[in-house]
């Protein structure tokens, strides 16, 4: 669904939702300016000026919960598992594209009980159907469909959420939030027969079930159990899954020809190692290398695969060993090359990385410790201390992708979870949500000292915050601005610090201290160049100083940035106007003479009106410096 909604709304087709094409599809919802404006606000978190698909999908979710009454929050959405279709004026959407199977039944209607007879997948259906809507579908991981993936695919069945609901607590049997290409077929059976009128099962059917554990043989011809299969068959259709990037599917097949088989195991074993390596299970690649190897001690591959064993868990030493065996034994493969070459790689950049680490060349210890990450993510040491170089060179969002690596492989982890604390800080502009993170941190651990030291920080920056705009709110535009200079010498984060810019610059504005002020918005906007409110307050300034022509060029920046703000809007337009005005302004009256002057009139109104807003006086004046300046320029222009 929210990939059809996207290609309506991307009317360029770049592959991006800008804001214009936002306001005008978003407007489609019927709801009101400012629950759009809201929504925006929602989405735009990373302040960029166009939406991608996860954006926009996230933005159709948010349009549904409005017009369901429902509170719109990011929270919200996570707690929500299947989204209905939006109202959305003039807008439609594609029929549900796989098409439906030949119900299969051998006892008649549905009944909705759980026996199973009536659901039966067929070999012409998991072929003709299954894998090729399974092919269809965008995914993020070629085998695998997310969750989102999942619950988006499913909308457009059009079927009630409630069924939706059902099908997916029936298919996704493991219960990971995600569907492997068994499952999917378990999804699209259900969906089908739904669409059909049969009713869905209580639980899942064991027919179903037999079909997550033991796939319908691709290409055996008669849809044998894979119980019927013999050693050989198992073995090519275990190829054959493995082909596909169905490693789930080639690791059941291996299994089964292990079994069966009487000779020529460690070759099985090691195709079974290559399944569970690429499927992620590390542990049982290594075993089946090590069982590959204890039937045929001379396998080369079985080494260079255990060598990748120990590559990502960076025992490094016993990467090499496996890899000088497999060298020894086929000096010649390609392959058995390549993964030497990753291993000595992983060992300069491990050496590399500490030597820059003791030299406090920080930036050169992350690139290098990037490539130990990379050819060893299992390693948490090498994760650790990545994203801790990533924190020191402020490249958040590549410390916020690290963390959600770090939370899969220890997820108890208590330095971890300081490390999310202090990201937490840096992205943070709700101190409230950030002081509760790290009190739960010192409930765990009350004498962790940088927790501490850091709540204090947030204690006072919380404070001095609400100090200072409570004597702006009061008018109180000089302790306003002392008190945000004093949280300012905090050193707060950078999210927060722009906005600490921005409003003692609004206080600056107040004193009409135009310099000041621009300069402190100035300074927001080149830590957070999205923010729209600091390129308000900017233009602003610049109208009370007459700069209309930089006035135009902030609104317009503001209104790119939150489309839908009325009152960035109407400034825009005044300072459109006054622009296009100010282009014919009239000479005399800037040299504040009659237009019947002569010549030794203009000549001398020149110079007064010259020595008059020159730089030397209008410090002494204190006239602003921008206003006496574009002044300046007016008076030598005429």
């Amino acid at each position: 669904m929210y990939l059809v909604l996207f290609e309506q709304a991307d009317l360029d087709g770049d592959g991006l939702v800008s804001d214009v094409e936002a306001v005008t599809f978003f407007k489609k919802s019927g709801l009101p300016t400012e629950k759009l404006a809201q929504i925006w606000s929602l989405v735009h978190i990373n302040h960029s000026k166009s939406l991608n698909r996860n954006a926009f999908a996230t933005a159709i979710r948010l349009i549904c919960l409005a017009q369901d009454n429902k509170p719109m929050t990011l929270e919200h959405i996570s707690r929500t598992t299947v989204f209905r279709i939006p109202q959305l004026m003039g807008v439609s959407l594609t029929k549900f594209s796989a098409p439906p199977p030949k119900v299969m039944s051998s006892s008649g209607g549905g009944s909705g009980g759980s026996g199973g007879s009536e659901w039966i997948i067929s070999q012409e259906y998991a072929e003709n159907v299954v894998r090729p809507a399974f092919a269809a579908i965008p995914k993020s991981r070629p085998h695998l469909l997310s969750g989102d993936e999942a619950r988006m695919w499913l909308s457009q069945s059009r079927l009630p959420v409630s069924d939706l609901a059902v099908i997916w607590e029936h298919a996704d049997v493991d219960k990971d939030g995600s569907l492997t290409e068994a499952e999917f077929r378990i999804a699209l059976l259900l969906v089908h027969g739904r669409q059909a009128g049969k009713a869905l099962p209580r639980t899942v059917p064991s027919t179903l079930l037999n079909s997550y554990q033991n796939p319908v043989p691709t290409g055996s011809g008669n849809g044998q159990k894979v119980a019927d299969i013999g050693a050989e068959q198992a073995k090519s259709l275990g190829d054959e899954y493995y082909s596909k990037g169905d490693f789930d599917g080639s690791c059941k097949y291996y299994s089964h020809a292990i079994e069966k088989q009487l000779y020529d195991l460690a070759s099985t074993f090691r195709r079974r190692a290559a399944a569970r390596f690429a499927h992620g299970d590390i542990d049982g690649a290594f075993d089946d290398c090590t069982s590959a190897l204890i039937h045929f001690p001379k396998y080369a591959m079985a080494h260079v695969t255990r060598g990748l064993c120990h590559l990502q868990l960076g025992d490094l030493s016993q990467a090499e060993v496996s890899l000088r065996l497999a060298t020894s034994i086929d000096p010649t493969n390609p392959h058995v090359s390549a993964v030497a070459s990753q291993v000595v790689a992983s060992q300069q950049a491990e050496r590399d990385g500490k030597k820059a680490e003791r030299d406090g060349d920080i930036e050169a210890a992350l690139g290098h410790y990037k490539i130990l990450y990379e050819n060893c993510p299992k390693t948490e040491a090498y994760l650790s201390t990545y994203l801790n170089l990533c924190m020191k060179c402020k490249k958040f969002d590549e410390a916020q992708g690290l963390v959600i690596a770090a939370q899969k492989l220890s997820p108890n982890s208590p330095s971890l979870q300081w490390m999310q604390v202090q990201l937490s800080y840096e992205q943070t502009t709700d101190l409230n949500v950030m002081l509760g993170r790290i009190q739960e941190v010192l409930r765990l651990d009350p004498g962790h000292d940088e927790a501490q030291v850091l709540g204090k920080k947030v204690r006072q920056l919380m404070d001095l915050k609400a100090k200072g705009n409570a004597h702006f709110k009061e008018k109180a535009f000089k302790s306003a601005t002392e008190v945000y200079s004093e949280a300012l010498d905090l050193d707060p984060p950078a999210s927060l610090s722009s906005i600490l810019y921005a409003n003692r610059g609004a206080a600056f504005k107040g004193l009409e201290k135009f310099d000041e002020a621009i300069a402190d918005l100035t300074e927001a906007i080149s830590r957070d160049e999205n923010y729209a409110k600091a390129y308000l307050r900017r233009g602003t300034c610049y109208m009370e100083l007459e700069i209309y022509k930089d006035a135009v060029t902030d609104f317009s920046s503001a209104h790119t940035r939150d489309p839908f703000s009325q009152e960035i809007a109407s400034m825009l337009a005044e300072a459109q106007a006054l622009e296009a005005k100010n282009k014919y302004r009239d000479y005399y009256e800037i040299l504040q003479i009659s237009h019947d002057a002569t010549q030794d009139e203009i000549k001398k109104a020149y110079r007064i009106m010259a020595l008059k807003y020159h730089t030397d006086k209008t410090k002494s004046q204190g006239t602003p410096a921008l206003k006496a300046d574009k002044y300046f320029k007016d008076i030598s222009t005429s």
